[in-house]
């Protein structure tokens, strides 16, 4: 192993800032180790804990060295993951990282691309803050092919040409009125993303909005009741599960979740914070 493998040998979930350092430090760039140690499917399938990390720190240091030469590779990895693991993450936010780069090489994709492969090509597209009618088109067409997904890639890419499409799907989708927390979550998805494009929900789509949230509200309000605090308090108990720390102001919608999780805010803890 040479010295760059070995720092990222780390069953940690964040790289110690030593190590990093010392990775960016070398006299040597250190891109096309880390881009030989993010493809290495030895240490992503390893048994040991640092090993089976070493891909993802890897995968990390290129989106903070924002190095195109990893485009490829990261997009490769993005393309044959699944959401929801580590490493899949880790390419995602890198490609985020590096971002208008990244364009052409992913909309050279697209043609060649299945359905799932094609809508996580859109979420690295939505997140480039890159203007470009090819995008739009397509984060549309993922609107129209799953309403939840697509208004989520939208919401990234907060564009105000997509607000007529966003507001048709909100008239046309239909609302779920039973009790269940978690229904209604493409609603939910749509307001967000309205609201991050500049618009603004009529009367009636606002009172569809209430019925579609009223389930989670009353399982909030009973979450906050049960730990001692109560929706009409001015303050959550100071014990309640997820708070972030005092006098840390609240993230918008999509930025990062104070939590470290990695995740936008609308998508972690927005809900827990009191929505």
């Amino acid at each position: 192993m040479t010295n760059i493998r070995q720092l990222l040998c780390n069953p940690k979930p964040t790289l110690a800032d030593a190590a990093r350092k010392l990775i960016l430090a070398q006299r040597q760039d250190p891109t096309a180790e880390l881009i030989a140690v993010l493809q290495d499917k030895d240490l992503q399938t390893s048994c040991d804990d640092g090993e089976s990390m070493a891909s993802i720190h890897a995968a990390r240091l290129l989106g903070e060295l924002r190095s195109e030469a990893a485009i490829p590779a990261l997009l490769a990895e993005l393309l044959d993951g699944e959401p929801g693991y580590i490493l899949w993450d880790a390419a995602l936010f890198a490609l985020e990282e590096i971002g208008p780069p990244v364009l052409e090489p992913a909309l050279a994709l697209v043609s060649d691309a299945t359905p799932e492969r094609r809508r996580y090509l859109a979420d690295v597209l939505s997140r480039l803050k890159v203007r470009d009618a090819r995008i739009l088109s397509l984060l549309l067409d993922e609107l129209r092919a799953d309403t939840e997904y697509g208004a989520m890639y939208l919401g990234h890419y907060a564009d105000p040409e997509s607000l007529p499409d966003l507001l048709a799907a909100f008239d046309t989708m239909p609302l779920d009125e039973g009790n269940s927390p978690f229904a209604n979550q493409g609603l939910v998805e749509l307001k967000a993303s309205i609201d991050d494009a500049g618009g603004h929900l009529t009367l009636a789509q606002l009172a569809k909005y209430d019925l579609a949230m009223a389930p989670r509200l009353a399982i909030r309000d009973k979450f906050h009741g049960f730990f001692g605090g109560g929706p009409d308090e001015a303050e959550p108990a100071p014990f309640l599960p997820h708070q972030p720390v005092r006098g840390v102001q609240r993230p918008g919608r999509n930025e990062p979740c104070w939590c470290g999780s990695a995740q936008k805010y609308k998508r972690c803890h927005l809900m827990a914070d009191g929505g």
